[in-house]
């Protein structure tokens, strides 16, 4: 059974009093960013060189104190799920977002009908160098901008749009239920790390009843899964219509500022090395010897009892050590990101599942949530998401605040390549023939998830989205039936 947040030391929780010190805090700046949001003295005066630059730095201002309001709501909202409290400050933070986007609704059609030399004079200002890039952005997405009318109603549909991600986690967070199998003549409890870890067990019919106890969770709600999941294909699809894109993969790769080339050649790349990743499957089932393999067979590792199964502290100091070559300052900020309340640890009964890293600019520091086991794979998500911390934190200290958040296209490198420094670290100094084969063989799984099952996600979402744009309502209805 998952542990409950009072029973978890405070030394493995976020500190949140670091963005606001108490919930009436967040309250007073809501009041003040509500009170702000109103920009039409602005409207119809782009073309004037000086009222841009106020606008744009009116709406950044905003921006700050609403990026701050947004991850509050948001990270305790994923430490517990279940809280109808923290439900509404998220549900109260789009509502704010929603009213920011509308009263903005004329800032980007009013720059798009400017005459391209305007806005390019704009861009070669010294002093407005902060928002070049944005500028570019505009005049590259030009043909997709719609009147302020339209614009303004598609930022109401915000909350409406973003619904189904809501639902989704509702299901697989507050309204999970986790089964228990028997382990070893005991109940076990298979939270979402639980299945994580039974998944590796050396036992088969450990994990098999772990696989399909685990998902009949799921399968009892999959025609809701389903349906919200054709739901948010059908919403991009009507989005990337609405804005004349050619279809939604187009749109999407438009607002990450990247080619469909890239995005082409990556599928392709993927695709011609597919033979090493069916030797990679046909291997591991020759050495596991069966005649079969299953879902639950592909995480259980090659090489028996060689797990790195540590507490989270000892952990913390190997991948301290493991990312010493980024220098001294670098291990500085992962000492204080241990000791300074950045790291929330523990999973505990309603959190949201796996982990991540958020941060916005102005913060004092980034934030990472974990739900820790002690596994290998949980050793390597420290070193993955201190990547990800780091690289907002040096970003947000080095560029102005249009220019800090990132295109997550590139969003995985410094979380990659911390795991790969940690990885040939482990293997160097290790002395034990055993553990260097282990981790050879974590190499190759790496290879595998970070590349191609990554890259399977992105394909699945691309054929879904290309076949509903053409799709027949009887058609729509089988996908979301049975997707």
């Amino acid at each position: 059974m998952a542990l409950e947040r009072k029973d978890v030391p405070e030394n493995r929780k976020w500190r949140l009093c670091d963005i606001f010190k108490t919930k009436e805090d967040w309250e007073k700046t809501y009041k003040e960013v509500d009170a702000k949001i109103d920009f039409q003295k602005y409207e119809g005066k782009l073309a004037n060189r000086d009222m841009f630059k106020k606008c744009f730095e009116d709406m950044n201002s905003v921006l700050l104190k609403l990026g701050f309001l947004d991850v509050y709501a948001m990270m305790n909202h994923d430490q517990d799920t279940r809280s109808s409290e923290a439900n509404a400050l998220v549900s109260r933070i789009e509502t704010l977002g929603i009213k920011f986007s509308e009263a903005t609704a004329f800032v980007t059609p009013e720059l798009t009908a400017l005459p391209e030399e305007t806005l390019k004079a704009y861009m070669a200002d010294k002093e407005l160098s902060e928002f070049d890039y944005t500028l570019r952005q505009i005049i590259n997405q030009k043909p997709h901008v719609l009147s302020r009318e339209i614009e303004e109603l598609l930022s109401r549909g915000g909350k409406v749009f973003g619904g189904y991600q809501n639902v989704f986690s509702m299901i697989d967070n507050a309204d999970f239920c986790p089964p228990e199998i028997t382990v070893d003549g005991e109940k076990y409890t298979l939270t979402h790390g639980g299945y994580g870890l039974c998944l590796q067990s050396k036992n088969r019919n450990v994990r098999r009843a772990a696989f399909e106890e685990y998902y009949k969770v799921f399968m009892r709600q999959i025609n809701t899964i389903t349906a919200t999941y054709s739901g948010n294909v059908e919403k991009d699809v009507f989005i990337a219509k609405t804005r004349k894109y050619g279809s939604a993969i187009e749109m999407a790769l438009d607002n990450e500022d990247v080619s469909r080339e890239v995005y082409e050649n990556l599928l392709a790349c993927v695709h011609n090395g597919q033979k090493l990743l069916h030797r990679y499957v046909k291997d591991r089932k020759e050495i596991l010897g069966y005649d079969e393999l299953h879902m639950y067979d592909i995480y259980t590792p090659l090489v028996e009892n060689a797990e790195i199964s540590v507490d989270y502290e000892d952990a913390f100091k190997i991948v301290k050590e493991g990312l010493k070559p980024l220098g001294e300052d670098y291990g500085k900020l992962l000492q204080r990101a241990h000791d300074e309340g950045w790291i929330d640890v523990e999973e505990t009964a309603g959190k949201r599942s796996g982990a991540y890293s958020v941060s916005v600019y102005g913060l004092l520091h980034p934030y990472v949530l974990l739900n820790y086991q002690k596994t290998t794979n949980n050793v390597f998500t420290i070193a993955h998401e201190l990547g990800h911390a780091m690289h907002s934190y040096f970003s947000e200290r080095n560029q102005p605040q249009t220019k800090a958040d990132y295109r997550i296209f590139v969003a995985e490198v410094a979380s990659t390549v911390n795991e790969v420094l940690l990885l040939k670290y482990l293997i160097k100094t290790s002395t034990d023939k055993k553990l260097k084969k282990y981790l050879l063989s974590y190499y190759m799984d790496m290879l595998k998830g970070t590349m191609f099952r990554q890259t399977q996600f992105a394909e699945f979402e691309y054929i879904a989205h290309e076949w509903l744009k053409t799709a027949s309502l009887s058609q729509r209805n089988r996908f979301a039936r049975h997707i």
